[in-house]
């Protein structure tokens, strides 16, 4: 894998993986990860939704651990407690962060503080 320029500020969710997904098919990995708490909600549901569908022959592998494959491509990870996206804690991260480039994945709006950071944020 090749190393992308950029980092990202990842909150656990079917969003993240899909990045993670599209990341891993062009051959690129962050060049380092902020990852936010919590667990991809109702994931059961999209596992079960997913063996119906085979979401994974025309999207992405839902089945993707985000922390297992962070370590397996050797990603530094900055874990925070925090959720939200606005909250101190991913401030700062995001502040001491070397990439002038995150993706973002969600985790709520951003607001002033984060966005005067002078970071650019990418998010689709």
């Amino acid at each position: 894998m090749n190393i992308l320029p950029v980092s990202i500020l990842l909150l656990p969710s079917m969003r993240a993986v899909a990045y993670l997904g599209a990341l891993r098919a062009l051959g690129v990995v962050p060049e380092s990860c902020i990852l936010m708490a919590g667990d991809i909600p109702r994931l059961s549901d999209i596992l079960q939704e997913n063996e119906r569908h085979q979401y994974a022959r025309q999207f992405f592998d839902v089945k993707l651990d985000i922390k297992e494959y962070l370590a397996l491509q050797r990603v530094p990870t900055h874990c925070v407690r925090a959720r939200n996206c606005n909250e101190g804690e991913v401030v700062d991260a995001v502040r001491q962060c070397r990439s002038d480039t995150l993706i973002y994945t969600g985790g709520g709006i951003l607001k002033a503080e984060i966005l005067g950071l002078g970071k650019q944020f990418i998010h689709v």
